[in-house]
């Protein structure tokens, strides 16, 4: 199975909860772009309108290795000043102007249109056959949660025990997803504490890692100075990866009490895909915080046992050393909610009983907000993304 083989064959497009009221400081926009995260082609947008990124308010971060489109507000910046920008793999068109900022969750969910490569016939039956028990798709947080380095949540279990040189480090070496940072991050590594050394190796698009590089020259053991060189939105995805990280393995835990299960590989560790849908009235599935009591259901003491082998507890969730990053925790739902899913087979003139051919699959469906549509192709394809 290959997805991503190139951007448009992963398109997202944000469903908005409204249409902006045409009038206050507000310029709500399109932001349509490839080969960034939503925080990084901010930055590039700040940076081009000299402005700071606090001034962009959006409602969740999107894939860099996709085609996609969200929305976004920009405070007492005019649509004139937007239409101006010239930003490779970046396009804006202008919705309005409103009186609110967009904020975190402030979007119905995403409408997906994916193709899938590289399958064979067999491949392509079971996909069919799986979309009946579409019903029963565990929500877990999908891969891009934890980011292409897939350490996000280690640098949040460093927050939230206070350890901040720690999460700097994980910060500063756990960035290798091509060639370059790999080097950057095996010479930081061994060379940790010789910051003017390691920032001569730093790739020039890893401006974050730089950012915190340049402040530890200045202030060699300021680590907590260090880290709030990053937008504090990003921080805050720390601390939210890791909450998304336990409880991907808490629920995955909890079905496989309660059903037979497919075991999936899922970064390094596997989750658990039911072959038919649970009775989880038994239960309330918490992501934990500050707010959240741990109850006696099987969930629960699952999350419980998970934050006591970390060493942490709910009250751990104000982030003593960086408050500004508590989390209250939230209620999740076990199942994703999926609608409107057509699975249709391209080039079907090639379709014959060849196994060892490669098949392609459109994928088209809409999700709730919250929810990964590559935890759905994990499902139906039952391998990893």
């Amino acid at each position: 199975m290959k997805i991503k083989q190139s951007p448009e064959d992963f398109l997202v497009e944000e469903l908005p909860l409204r249409k902006p009221s045409g009038k206050g400081d507000y310029t709500w926009f399109w932001l349509e772009k490839t080969n960034y995260t939503t925080t990084r082609a901010l930055m590039q947008i700040a940076r081009n309108l000299r402005v700071s990124r606090t001034r962009f308010g959006f409602s969740g971060n999107k894939d860099k290795y996709a085609q996609t489109k969200q929305v976004i507000s920009a405070w007492k910046i005019e649509p004139q000043q937007l239409e101006r920008i010239e930003l490779k793999d970046i396009n804006i068109k202008i919705i309005g102007k409103d009186e609110e900022r967009i904020c975190l969750g402030y979007h119905k969910g995403n409408k997906f249109d994916i193709v899938v490569r590289g399958l064979t016939k067999r491949e392509v039956d079971l996909a069919k056959e799986r979309v009946k028990l579409k019903d029963c798709i565990p929500d877990y947080f999908g891969p891009q949660r934890f980011s292409t380095s897939q350490n996000t949540h280690l640098i949040g279990k460093h927050l939230l025990k206070g350890e901040l040189e720690g999460a700097a480090k994980e910060f500063l070496t756990g960035t290798a997803d091509n060639e370059l940072s790999k080097k950057y991050s095996n010479f930081a590594k061994k060379n940790w504490g010789s910051w003017k050394e390691i920032i001569k190796h730093c790739p020039d698009f890893l401006g974050l890692e730089k950012s915190v590089l340049n402040w530890l020259i200045r202030n060699p053991t300021d680590f907590a100075g260090a880290l709030r060189t990053t937008p504090k939105p990003i921080r805050r995805l720390f601390i939210h990866a890791y909450q998304s990280w336990i409880f991907n393995i808490a629920l995955s835990k909890y079905l496989e009490s309660k059903t037979k299960c497919d075991k999936i590989k899922f970064l390094n560790t596997k989750l658990a895909f039911p072959r038919q849908k649970v009775d989880t009235s038994d239960s309330k599935f918490i992501i934990p915080g500050t707010k959240m009591r741990i109850r006696k259901d099987i969930f629960s003491q699952n999350l419980s046992e998970l934050l006591k082998k970390d060493k942490l507890s709910s009250d751990d969730f104000r982030v003593k050393r960086m408050p500004k990053l508590a989390s209250e925790g939230a209620i999740r739902e076990p199942f994703i909610k999926i609608s409107k899913l057509q699975l249709e087979l391209l080039d079907k003139s090639n379709v014959t009983k060849n196994e060892k051919l490669d098949f392609s699959i459109k994928l088209k469906f809409d999700l709730g907000k919250g929810s990964y549509a590559t935890v759905v192709l994990m499902a139906l394809f039952k391998n990893e993304i």
